[in-house]
C-alpha cells in the first residue's frame, strides 16, 4: 500500500464553475458557483480514499472543506487561485514519516504548551481572586449586621446640676411595739420574721395593717429637707406648715417586704442649682431606738440614691448606690453623676423606649410571679388577686422573697433588659463626725452635693457604618478584580451601545424586507391587471 500519498488539489473559476482538480487526472467536480448577489465564496466538500489501498478493504474516508480567498470583480481567466494541501495517511491518525511522539515535558516546553500553561495559571489565579473576594465580601456583610462598638467618653462642666432621687429606709424597718402587738418578731440580721405566721391573728387583722402601722412614716424618718437656696427653691414637701410653701422635692411612700416603709424625695422637675456643698441636698433623719429589736448593732437609716424616674424596692433591680448612716453622726457625700448611652447589639439587647422603666418592669414581673404561683398578693403588692389571709399560703410566699428564688428572679431578669440610656449617680463619703446635740435627739444631718459641675458622659456607637462596608467591598473589587466605578461605567456604556447598535441593524434588516416585501406585492399587483386588461 503507497501510504502517505500527498494530494495538491486546488479550486479556480472557470467557465462560471466552481473546479476541483486532483492528480493522477482524476477531476472531482463542484456544483456551479452561485451568482455573486447571493454568495462571493466558493465551498465544496471532497471525499478522498485511498486509491491504493485493496479492494476489499473498507477504509474511513475524509472530508475536506474546500473554501476559496475572496474572489474579486475579475474575469474568471484573473481569478484568484487558493491551493489547499492535504497530508493524509490510510489507516493512521499521524502524518506518514513522523518520529516518535516528543515527550511530555518537550511539549509543555513549546511555545504551544507554554501558552496553554500560562493561560492555566491565570485561569487559577482568577479563581482564586474570585474565592477570596466572596469570602471578604461575606465577612463584611456579617461585619455590618453586627458592628463592633466603640465607646466614646467625655467630662462636661454643668452650671447648673441634675439631682438624683433619695429614698431613705430605717435600719431595722417595722417598729418593735407593734410587731409583737400581732404576735410576731423580727430579726434584724436575716431580716424576717422570726415567729410562726400561724401565731398571726387572721381572724381580727390583716397583713397590710400590720405592715402599715409597723412601717415608719414619712414625718416618723424625716424633719427637714432642702435643695438649692432654701429662701428660693423651697425645702421639703410636708407638714409643719410648709405645705403652702414652695416645695423643692416631690414625696413618695412605698411598703417594702424587708424594709418596711420607705420614703423617696425627688427632685422638682425644673429645679437644676449650681454645684456646691451650700446648694446640694441637705437632711435631717430622726428615729426612734426603742422601737430597734437590736439597737446595740445601730440605730438609723440607709440612703439611697438613684434615678428619679426608677422607684426602689427590696424587689427590684437597678442601678444606685447606698450609704448608712447612724443617729448622731454628720456625714458630708459627694455626688457624681454620669450618663451611658448603648447602642442595640445581637448579644446585647437594650430597651430604646422613652418611658421604659426597668425597676419597675423587674417589680411587676415578680409580683405576677408571685401572685399567680401562691394565689393571693401580699400587703406590699397591689394586684389583682385577694390578699393572703392564712399562713399555708404567706408563709412560704415570703421564704421566696427573702431567700430569693431563682425561678422568680432569673425569669425577670430575662425579660426586662436594661435600658438603652441610663444615669448613675454614685456617693463617696467625705467625712463623718459625731455631734452630742444631734446624737441625744437622735437625729442625724446628712449632705450630698456635687463638688464641681463636671460630669461624665459615656455613648457607645456602631464603629463600621455602610460607607465603610462601600469602601472595603470597593478596594477588594480593585484589589483582586480589577474592578473600579469607571470600568463599571465603561461596561455598561459599551453595553447599551451594542444593544443600540443590534437593535438598529435590525430595525434596517425589517425596513429593507418591508420594501422588498412591498416590491414583490406591487409586481405581483402589476401582473393581476395586466392580466385582467387582456381578458
Amino acid at each position: 500500500m503507497a501510504s502517505g500519498r500527498r494530494w495538491q488539489l486546488a479550486a479556480s473559476w472557470s467557465g462560471g464553475q466552481c473546479v476541483t482538480c486532483g492528480r493522477g487526472g482524476r477531476t472531482m467536480g463542484v456544483p456551479p458557483r452561485p451568482s455573486s448577489a447571493v454568495s462571493k465564496w466558493c465551498a465544496q466538500e471532497v471525499d478522498l480514499g485511498c486509491p491504493d489501498a485493496p479492494a476489499p478493504v473498507r477504509r474511513p474516508a475524509t472530508t475536506i472543506v474546500i473554501r476559496s480567498g475572496r474572489l474579486g470583480e475579475r474575469s474568471p481567466a484573473g481569478a484568484a487561485r487558493t491551493a489547499v494541501s492535504v497530508e493524509r495517511r490510510c489507516g493512521s491518525g499521524r502524518p506518514a514519516g513522523a518520529g516518535p511522539r516528543p515527550p511530555l515535558w518537550r511539549r509543555l516546553l513549546s511555545r504551544r504548551g507554554l501558552h496553554l500553561q500560562l493561560q492555566l495559571v491565570w485561569l487559577l489565579v482568577a479563581l482564586l481572586c474570585v474565592a477570596v473576594l466572596i469570602a471578604q465580601i461575606v465577612d463584611r456583610i456579617q461585619t455590618l449586621g453586627n458592628p463592633p462598638i466603640g465607646t466614646e467618653s467625655r467630662r462636661v462642666y454643668n452650671t447648673s446640676m441634675y439631682y438624683p432621687a433619695v429614698t431613705i429606709c430605717h435600719m431595722e424597718g417595722f417598729k418593735r411595739s407593734v410587731v409583737s402587738r400581732y404576735n410576731q418578731s423580727w430579726d434584724r440580721n436575716s431580716r424576717a420574721f422570726q415567729a410562726r405566721w400561724s401565731r398571726f391573728p387572721w381572724q381580727s387583722a390583716t397583713l397590710e395593717q400590720l405592715w402599715t402601722e409597723a412601717s415608719y412614716s414619712p414625718q416618723e424618718t424625716i424633719m427637714t429637707c432642702q435643695l438649692g437656696d432654701g429662701r428660693n427653691d423651697g425645702v421639703c414637701p410636708v407638714w409643719a406648715g410648709l405645705a403652702d410653701g414652695l416645695r423643692s422635692f416631690e414625696l413618695s411612700w412605698q411598703l417594702q417586704p424587708l424594709s418596711g416603709g420607705c420614703t423617696t424625695l425627688r427632685p422638682r422637675a425644673d429645679l437644676h442649682p449650681r454645684p456646691g456643698i451650700e446648694t446640694g441636698i441637705q437632711l435631717y433623719l430622726r428615729s426612734d431606738p426603742d422601737e430597734y429589736v437590736s439597737p446595740g448593732m445601730g440605730v438609723g437609716w440607709t440612703v439611697t440614691v438613684h434615678d428619679p424616674k426608677y422607684n426602689w424596692s427590696d424587689l427590684a433591680l437597678g442601678w444606685y448606690d447606698s450609704l448608712s448612716v447612724l443617729t448622731g453622726d454628720r456625714v458630708q457625700a459627694k455626688l457624681e453623676g454620669s450618663f451611658h448611652s448603648s447602642v442595640q447589639r445581637q448579644d446585647a439587647s437594650c430597651a430604646d423606649v422613652k418611658d421604659y422603666n426597668v425597676a419597675s418592669c423587674h417589680y411587676n414581673c415578680i409580683a405576677d410571679r408571685l401572685e399567680a404561683k401562691y394565689g393571693c398578693r401580699p400587703p406590699w403588692i397591689a394586684g389583682a388577686q385577694p390578699l393572703c389571709n392564712d399562713s399555708a399560703s404567706f408563709e412560704p410566699l415570703l421564704s421566696s422573697v427573702v431567700r430569693r428564688e431563682d425561678s422568680l428572679y432569673s425569669e425577670c431578669l430575662a425579660r426586662c433588659i436594661r435600658p438603652c440610656d441610663n444615669n448613675f449617680y454614685s456617693l463617696y463619703v467625705m467625712s463623718v463626725s459625731g455631734a452630742a446635740e444631734l446624737l441625744a435627739n437622735n437625729i442625724s444631718q446628712v449632705q450630698i452635693y456635687y463638688p464641681t459641675g463636671l460630669t461624665a458622659r459615656a455613648a457607645q456607637y456602631r464603629a463600621y457604618s455602610g460607607i465603610q462596608f462601600l469602601a472595603d467591598v470597593g478596594g477588594l473589587l480593585g484589589l483582586l478584580l480589577g474592578v473600579s466605578v469607571l470600568s463599571t461605567a465603561q461596561v455598561i456604556k459599551d453595553g447599551c451601545l451594542w444593544a443600540a447598535r443590534r437593535y438598529w441593524r435590525l430595525e434596517e434588516e425589517d425596513d429593507q424586507w418591508d420594501e422588498e416585501a412591498h416590491e414583490l406585492v406591487a409586481a405581483a399587483s402589476c401582473g393581476i391587471a395586466g392580466q385582467t386588461a387582456k381578458r
